[in-house]
């Protein structure tokens, strides 16, 4: 995570996690103290943390290990998703599964792959073809992608000749031509993200099978021999949704596959001038949640309102939190989450008002306040008391008050 510009922009090492986020056990502590929310029986409680113990949690430690993102993301994410209900029914959105999928999100992933293989044979036939010094790429009819990226790059050849040169796209100040030229650019990036993950995926599901025997190999990887790593169909995401549904294993893929894209795709997408040094751990890590929550999608702003958002001289991580924060339901969810990851923090992950038993007292934390924040200052114009378990208003520059003497962590 810390090699991607988004990471190195904190200027953090693994060590500062410790004094931001709660360790693996401070997280799992704060899941079980708040699982009374939705299970006010002690023995249903137990019994749920003892299922997700048993059957989700081995595969998100291999997952969090192989895909360098924190433990605390990721079950916080999935906790605020189901409360680590893995019958959670089916939601309004049509989501399913502990950590809430759609099967077009399903469809997206399987379809990922199924590209990325025949991107990656393309890119061998182009290689064989810019070896040979008696091919022109710039002349050629090939309709191999990678050489119809090359001519779109040149702005010569066929495949540029096809494109109507200077008519503009309806709704946008850019040309056929050009609009050609930044598809296959957003193509290419997706090639080289989808095949860093691939890497990590494959990583995950080696760790994944170590130790495994009997009816959970056979299970898992049905297509490998025990005592053999995984490979070919194994190395794949299940062919149908319902199968996936059935397996843990691919759940916790899922999972960390779109948390781990929101980074990789900033380090593409994003103006480099755009980002800005911050020592708001959680405000990043709280951003890729709410990534997750409004769909990997969003980040790359191709359309509809979110267009142009992060392709523009000044797109940068605050305008796309911005974007993000605008839409209520989003920003309780970054709340929600950066509430469950902050070390030091007891809150409740759906609010201040229910305080569990089981949960120690609450000894406050200077940084659960705007999601975004320290990223960017509050949005609505407010300043809240987060010593106060209620969070009042104790300042509001919408009423014409002076705010100016509160600080962000207020």
């Amino acid at each position: 995570f810390h090699e991607t510009r988004m990471g190195a922009a904190m200027g953090l090492n693994n060590t500062d996690l410790t004094r931001y986020i709660k360790d693996d056990e401070e997280v799992d502590d704060y899941l079980r103290c708040h699982m009374g929310q939705v299970l006010r029986n002690e023995r249903q409680r137990d019994a749920r943390l003892t299922e997700y113990n048993q059957q989700v949690r081995p595969f998100v430690r291999h997952a969090v290990q192989s895909f360098q993102i924190p433990y605390a993301l990721s079950a916080c994410v999935m906790f605020r998703e189901t409360f680590l209900n893995q019958n959670a029914p089916r939601s309004s959105a049509g989501a399913e599964t502990i950590a809430q999928f759609t099967e077009d999100t399903f469809n997206d992933l399987r379809d990922s792959f199924n590209t990325l293989d025949r991107r990656r044979r393309e890119k061998e036939e182009f290689d064989r073809m810019a070896a040979d010094p008696n091919f022109d790429l710039s002349t050629s009819r090939s309709e191999n992608f990678f050489v119809q990226c090359f001519q779109h790059a040149t702005g010569e050849g066929i495949h540029v000749q096809m494109v109507s040169g200077t008519r503009i796209v309806p709704g946008t100040n850019i040309t056929y031509r050009e609009q050609s030229r930044r598809n296959c650019q957003t193509q290419l990036n997706d090639y080289y993200i989808d095949g860093q993950l691939d890497g990590e995926l494959r990583s995950y599901l080696y760790n994944s099978s170590r130790g495994m025997t009997g009816d959970s190999r056979r299970r898992n990887f049905p297509n490998t021999p025990e005592g053999q790593w995984p490979s070919g169909r194994d190395l794949r995401p299940p062919r149908t949704f319902a199968e996936f549904q059935r397996s843990p294993m691919w759940i916790a893929a899922l999972n960390m596959l779109y948390l781990k894209r929101m980074p990789l795709h900033a380090d593409m997408y994003f103006n480099p001038e755009g980002f800005q040094a911050s020592n708001d751990y959680l405000g990043l890590l709280t951003i890729i949640a709410g990534s997750y929550n409004r769909g990997p999608g969003r980040l790359r702003a191709r359309r509809g309102s979110y267009q142009g958002i992060i392709s523009k001289p000044n797109g940068s991580i605050r305008r796309y939190c911005e974007h993000l924060a605008t839409v209520r339901e989003t920003s309780n969810y970054m709340l929600s989450v950066k509430r469950c990851m902050a070390r030091g923090s007891n809150y409740a992950v759906t609010g201040p008002g229910f305080q569990d038993s089981a949960c120690p007292t609450n000894t406050g934390i200077s940084n659960i306040t705007n999601p975004c924040d320290q990223l960017l200052l509050p949005s609505d114009g407010r300043v809240y008391d987060l010593t106060d378990p209620n969070e009042p208003v104790i300042c509001d520059s919408n009423l014409g008050q002076d705010c100016s003497q509160y600080t962000n962590d207020q």
